[in-house]
């Protein structure tokens, strides 16, 4: 089986979505796809839950849901911990590399550019604007509240764990994109023919997708806005730029600055970061969030020359007259 070459140019208006057209895109295969990943989600994380479960059966006193997902609360080291809890995301790229091989028929990195060709430098300079804009917020952030910060560098704990997270959590954050501003806004924006509904779909689905998060049980349902909105500014950043090297980058660069720089206690990722916050400023670091993000997205506008940012409306052209949003 041949590997499709890319069919448009950077010009060429909504040229990411376009690339779902090299392979085989009817309804149903979306929904195989879909499953495909909730279960390879689910093999990944049996290790994790084998683990957990003859943690539990030696401790006489049961765990809370919030300590389950906590490796050091079950006595295993971080690092072993963040190992085994994200091998889900793990099989969940596998998962999504076999659906583009064998269903779709199309190249893998056609969920991530126009090129076939992965483009470091937009993923470093994501990140790595990413990182410093969060590290400049929390300054100023702790500076506001000193007290709230607590210094929690334990080294058996973190070299580890730092070099776990640094492989494992841009995994589990490329799963994520891949398939949301990948698989799903390309074939929304396929079968839809509309970028900006395909752009909110993805979002909002993102945001349910994070629902079981412990964040949700301790402040409530109105944090979900926070992962709506930050599926909102990749997938805006993905359809501006025609690939997903920045939303890559930005993702990966958040994540891994809150397993190892900055945590607090109901976050998802339970790891020995340096500091731990004894209370999350929601209004504080929504604050932030938002205007990081507008900044951020202003730099790779300016850096990148966007222009077209009238395409996000347009809806797109069928293949041909006859063609409906998804092939039967």
């Amino acid at each position: 089986m041949g590997q499709a070459k890319p069919m448009f140019l950077p010009m060429t208006p909504h040229a990411f979505i376009l690339r779902a057209r090299e392979g085989k895109n009817p309804f149903w295969m979306y929904l195989v796809g879909i499953l495909l990943v909730f279960l390879a989600n689910i093999l990944g994380s049996l290790p994790y839950t084998l683990v957990a479960s003859l943690r539990m059966a030696e401790r006489p006193v049961p765990l809370s849901p919030e300590e389950l997902t906590n490796p050091m609360a079950l006595g295993l080291h971080p690092a072993i911990g963040l190992f085994l809890l994200l091998l889900s995301f793990a099989a969940g790229v596998l998962a999504l590399w076999f659906m583009m091989r064998f269903l779709h028929e199309r190249p893998f990195l056609s969920l991530v550019n126009i090129r076939d060709r992965f483009n470091l430098e937009k993923f470093g300079t994501a990140a790595g604007v990413w990182m410093a804009l969060m590290a400049g917020f929390e300054l100023v952030a702790y500076f506001m509240d000193p007290d709230n910060y607590t210094f929690t560098f334990e080294a058996w704990a973190f070299f580890p764990t730092l070099l776990v997270a640094l492989i494992m959590v841009p995994i589990q954050t490329s799963m994520e994109e891949l398939l949301f501003r990948g698989y799903l806004l390309q074939g929304l924006g396929l079968g839809t023919r509309r970028p900006w509904l395909a752009l909110l779909l993805t979002s909002i689905g993102f945001g349910l997708l994070h629902g079981a998060n412990p964040e949700v049980a301790t402040f409530g349902p109105l944090i979900l806005l926070y992962y709506i909105g930050f599926g909102l500014a990749m997938a805006l950043v993905t359809l501006m730029d025609e690939g997903l090297e920045l939303a890559l980058g930005v993702h990966a660069a958040n994540n891994v600055y809150g397993a190892l720089f900055v945590t607090f206690p109901s976050s998802a990722m339970q790891t020995p970061a340096l500091f731990t916050l004894s209370e999350y400023p929601v209004t504080l670091m929504t604050v932030v969030w938002v205007v990081a993000t507008l900044i951020f997205i202003g730099f790779v506008a300016y850096r990148y020359q966007w222009q077209d940012w009238a395409k996000l409306w347009r809806p797109l052209a069928p293949a041909s007259p006859a063609e409906e949003p998804l092939e039967e």
